[in-house]
């Protein structure tokens, strides 16, 4: 989400270097049986850590009252919507018809996105619960490519991914650990998840790399043995620290350098004739910024919840003054503002059009016309 934002990475290392120890305190992991079974009932009613350090982590990174709308690029995040039991990507609105996601702060998105089980609490955003992204999209490639082909339209011989991963270390359980696993084995050094996230990871890895070919690049650096036992999902210690500088610093020497500045360099691109055009179209036309054709017809948040103002005006001054015909009165919005078609006035000061449907109730047991009654002064038609 930095990026969307474009937050310099050296500001995202250093937050989060000064936040790491607050977000993810030390402890020490218990060793003997009893102690393994003290932490779990301790923790087996509520989350290991607080989400206060974190949002404030991310508040010095992207303003607390930021929205999704305000990102300089579109991005997709996703989450677990709990609430309604299915899984969620929440995106900038880099497509008119979206009206979702925009309004939401950027900050609770990424606390929505962080909100690992039995690490953190559930995140709320819009009136719903959210948990960790990573139950389903741990490597969002596939999220990014599926929204490039089905929302962008762009072809996928134009598409390219670079793909940063963070120390991914392929998990195994040797056979020592014996077979009959219950709920305190998978638990015990965070297997289930270790478990999950590897093998999410070289799933999806796979099928990019079948899809893209040469064209997806996966930045990330397997940690030696050594390396991994300082490692951790909730581990923010000196040495943690230390090792996951190294191994970034590893991953991106040498052939891995060169082949990310290759696949990042547009004009260097393998593209087709007709796939380049198809891409720059689709980026002109769709892309996030203010001067794609999208962000310059789409009404901005301040138009919109003006528009919004005065249609609640009128609709209150209709209701109100043909209630008194003798039957209820419904609104309705509709035409291109309820359906976010709406566009900008082509010429300066040139107004909207927003369209309030009106609508008299009447019991359909009675023999009702359907005109209002006449009332003196008042004509019937």
């Amino acid at each position: 989400m930095a990026v969307a934002f474009e937050v310099p990475m050296s500001k995202v290392v250093a937050v989060f270097e000064e936040f790491g120890s607050a977000i993810f305190p030390f402890h020490e992991p218990p060793t003997s049986k009893v102690g393994k079974g003290i932490d779990l009932w301790r923790h087996s009613r509520k989350p290991r850590y607080s989400t206060k350090p974190l949002r404030e982590a991310i508040a010095k990174l992207i303003d607390k009252d930021a929205t999704l709308n305000d990102a300089k690029h579109a991005v997709a995040i996703p989450a677990v919507n709990v609430t309604q039991g299915r899984p969620q990507v929440f995106k900038t609105r880099h497509k008119a018809e979206w009206t979702r996601d925009w309004k939401f702060k950027a900050v609770d998105v990424a606390l929505a996105t962080a909100a690992a089980p039995t690490f953190f609490e559930l995140a709320e955003v819009g009136g719903n619960l959210y948990a960790d992204g990573g139950l389903f999209a741990n490597s969002p490639d596939l999220v990014a490519l599926h929204e490039a082909e089905h929302f962008f339209a762009v072809p996928v011989e134009a598409i390219r991914i670079l793909s940063v991963g963070t120390t991914t270390n392929s998990y195994s359980v040797s056979f020592a650990a014996g077979r009959q696993f219950g709920i305190a084995d998978w638990m015990e050094d965070q297997r289930l998840f270790s478990v999950t996230i590897s093998a999410q990871q070289q799933f999806v890895d796979q099928l990019i790399q079948h899809r893209l070919q040469d064209r997806y690049f996966r930045l990330d650096h397997e940690p030696s043995q050594e390396q991994a036992q300082d490692l951790g999902l909730d581990v923010a210690t000196g040495a943690a620290l230390q090792d996951a500088e190294g191994a970034c610093g590893q991953g991106y020497d040498g052939c891995a350098r060169q082949q990310a500045a290759t696949l990042l360099d547009s004009s260097a691109a393998a593209q087709t004739g007709e796939g380049r055009v198809m891409g720059e179209a689709s980026r002109l036309f769709n892309g996030s910024g203010d001067q794609t054709l999208i962000g310059r017809v789409t009404p901005t948040t301040e138009q919109r919840e003006f528009l919004q103002e005065q249609w609640n005006s009128l609709a209150d001054h209709m209701k109100k003054a043909l209630s008194k015909h003798g039957y209820s009165i419904s609104t309705w919005l509709q035409g291109s503002y309820k359906y976010a078609t709406l566009i900008k006035p082509v010429r300066t000061g040139e107004e909207y059009d927003v369209d309030v449907g009106v609508y008299f109730e009447w019991d359909q047991s009675q023999n009702a016309e359907p005109t209002p009654k006449a009332t003196p002064g008042v004509g019937s038609g």
